[in-house]
């Protein structure tokens, strides 16, 4: 019964601690973490991105820190598209280690989007509306870098999605109700497992409906580059 007593007065004391860390470090370096992640994600940002809230947590995603994002809205990029809005989403979570707040050398791990809706279209003449993001051609390694997006999961918890390529006659919407993706997800080649509920709308090809009002799933292992997507292994059930 002592050692019953004993482990719990630990437990309780290592939760204490934590909740209480977490409150210090929150307050002490919310402003520095939020004006510089949000200074360095504008950097790379080709349009302006409409956000309600921001806030800075080191407890609500344990054992990462995390910037959340409310009522998130990026405006279509490049052509005049059906819809305005490239992407909005109620919630977008940013998650890093804590360890990088004291080394002041921010690397986004995970991602995550809740309650999201995304419009991707491709016009007549072939371009699209979704570069919102600056791809830099060159980068100098002798330059110290203090932030960086090196993903290992992105999570989605529902989305709707619709996909309009107008040379090719491609017409598809669907519902992801959860996704799952894991793996290195930002380098030049990616690897990843992706698994999806999801409820497929309908797929059009030139009018034609292939697919409508149907769920489906997937668990896919998957390879990628700047060009090519290859599935390597997984299960699709429609």
């Amino acid at each position: 019964m002592k050692l019953v007593k004993r482990i719990s007065v630990v437990l309780i004391s290592l939760l204490l601690l934590i909740l209480i860390s977490g409150i210090l470090i929150a307050y002490l370096y919310e402003d520095k973490v939020k004006s510089f992640l949000v200074a360095e994600l504008n950097k790379n940002l080709a349009v302006e991105i409409k956000v309600g809230t921001i806030d800075f947590s080191v407890l609500r995603m344990f054992p990462f820190a995390s910037l959340e994002f409310t009522r998130v809205s990026c405006p279509s990029v490049g052509i005049a598209a059906n819809n305005d809005t490239l992407f909005s989403a109620e919630k977008l979570y940013l998650k890093f280690p804590i360890m990088d707040i004291f080394k002041n050398n921010y690397s986004v791990k995970h991602i995550k989007v809740v309650n999201a809706r995304v419009n991707v279209e491709i016009n007549k003449e072939g371009l699209d509306n979704y570069h919102f993001w600056i791809i830099k051609k060159t980068y100098d390694q002798t330059q110290e870098k203090d932030f960086s997006i090196d993903l290992s999961r992105i999570e989605v918890a529902h989305a709707e999605f619709s996909y309009l390529d107008r040379p090719s006659g491609q017409d598809l919407k669907f519902t992801i109700k959860s996704m799952n993706a894991s793996g290195r997800l930002m380098n030049k080649s990616a690897a990843f497992n992706m698994d999806i509920d999801a409820f497929i709308s309908h797929f059009k090809k030139n009018k034609e409906i292939y697919l409508q009002n149907k769920p489906l799933s997937a668990d896919l292992d998957l390879i990628a580059d700047s060009i090519h997507f290859q599935i390597l292994n997984g299960k699709i059930g429609v």
